[in-house]
């Protein structure tokens, strides 16, 4: 067997890993749920010193997270939950930065490297359309073991009553679905793959609508916008239609929101009893939701050591940044402040580094822009560990992109090349 055919099988098999590994986690499947990260970051190690590909640490971005992360651990105080059980998702969070940090950093060219990317997207998305489908259906069948609480729905691994998981969450992963098809959408040349990404997007759209969760539906317009600007600018190079066009759209789409707020007690009335009727009482905002945030910021203090405090007395701060400080307190959330103006920096470098193409540039950000609006108005740690572990592996692509430079991949080649040409001689 020759030496390029063991590398094509080495690479299936460790694709394959991501696939399994990555599926547990998202699919949550009981014990294995809880080192599927670390099994997958070991064998990601294993895999770099196989193939003599580098593995690098970025220090400032690594260090700034795994300092929130330790902080944030040991201050979290929750009786509900063992040490490990609260710990495991950051720490592995940690991990999936460094994998995403080194996901490009190798002798492979740039746009290969993407397609595997993408591919690995479009399973991940695949995997949580199963899931929700799955947990949604078994909602449906059983109706007698339904939780309290709206719109919240039992895992089917576990016994009822033990794993809730909320709508919210589901919305969130999906949009990993909303991203993938809307790249492909525009950006693929195949037209059976723009047929896949749009039956991709309605049944996203379709799942949200069909549990009464707003923002993915409010979101699908906004990066089908995006994405045609991006694509008819950038890729296509038609200036003058892709601004009038891009104009005409979100024209259209101010003209539908403000359609709805004018009529929205027509509409009300119309659609009462109706799963869409969420959609227009509930408007663009939720009233509670912001009320929690500004509980939040009107009793904000230095001296806070979390707790949770907010929470159990007068609502969830469906915020990332105000969730950490609720429950871990000042400290950790300076620290993840901190972590967040790194990231910062990492994002305007990647976007300004002429040397990764456009496609990539976009398809990144857009994945890294929904991560940030969900961080926003939800708070994702504990309802879809898996989420939120895939946002700081998408938060490591970009940073690891952000010094991507290509004279450094051939530096990597001509150095594996030399040893082969020695001991040829």
């Amino acid at each position: 067997m020759t030496e390029k055919r063991v590398r094509k099988n080495l690479d299936l098999v460790y694709y394959m890993l991501w696939v399994v590994l990555m599926g547990c986690s998202i699919f949550e499947v009981p014990s294995i749920v809880l080192w599927a990260p670390i099994i997958l970051f070991a064998v990601f190690l294993v895999y770099r010193l196989t193939t003599g590909q580098p593995f690098e640490l970025p220090l400032v971005g690594t260090l700034s997270l795994l300092a929130f992360v330790v902080v944030y651990v040991l201050a979290y105080k929750d009786p509900n939950y063992s040490v490990f059980s609260w710990s495991y998702m950051h720490f592995h969070a940690v991990l999936m930065f460094l994998m995403g940090y080194n996901f490009f950093r190798s002798d492979e060219p740039l746009q290969e490297k993407f397609k595997k990317l993408e591919s690995l997207f479009l399973v991940v998305a695949l995997m949580y359309m199963v899931y929700v489908t799955i947990t949604y259906g078994n909602y449906l069948l059983h109706p007698e073991n339904a939780p309290a609480l709206e719109r919240h729905y039992w895992s089917v691994w576990y016994a009822p009553g033990t794993v809730i998981k909320a709508s919210t969450g589901f919305s969130a992963s999906l949009l990993f679905a909303v991203v993938w098809g809307a790249f492909t959408l525009f950006f693929s040349e195949k037209w059976y793959k723009k047929c896949f990404a749009v039956l991709l997007i309605a049944y996203a759209i379709g799942f949200n609508i069909a549990t009464g969760t707003r923002l993915l539906v409010y979101l699908t317009p906004v990066i089908l916008v995006a994405e045609f600007f991006v694509w008819i600018i950038f890729q296509k190079k038609k200036y003058a239609v892709g601004i009038g066009v891009t104009v005409a759209l979100v024209a259209l789409l101010g003209a539908a929101v403000a359609y709805v707020i004018l009529n929205k007690d027509r509409l009300t009335t119309q659609f009462n009893g109706s799963i869409i009727n969420r959609f227009f009482t509930m408007g663009f905002g939720s009233p509670t939701r912001w009320s929690y945030l500004k509980h939040v910021w009107e009793n904000f203090s230095v001296t806070y050591e979390g707790g949770g405090v907010n929470s159990l007395t007068f609502g969830t701060p469906h915020n990332m940044w105000f969730y950490i400080y609720d429950w871990g307190g000042f400290k950790s959330f300076v620290l993840f402040c901190v972590f967040t103006l790194v990231t910062a920096v990492y994002f305007i470098r990647f976007l300004a580094n002429r040397h990764v193409p456009t496609n990539i540039k976009f398809f990144i950000a857009t994945l890294f822009g929904t991560v940030f609006v969900e961080f926003m108005v939800e708070d994702l740690i504990l309802p879809l560990p898996s989420y939120y572990m895939l946002s700081f592996f998408t938060i490591g692509l970009f940073a690891g992109l952000s010094a991507y430079r290509p004279e450094g991949v051939e530096k990597r080649a001509r150095r594996k090349k030399e040893p082969e040409k020695t001991e040829a001689a």
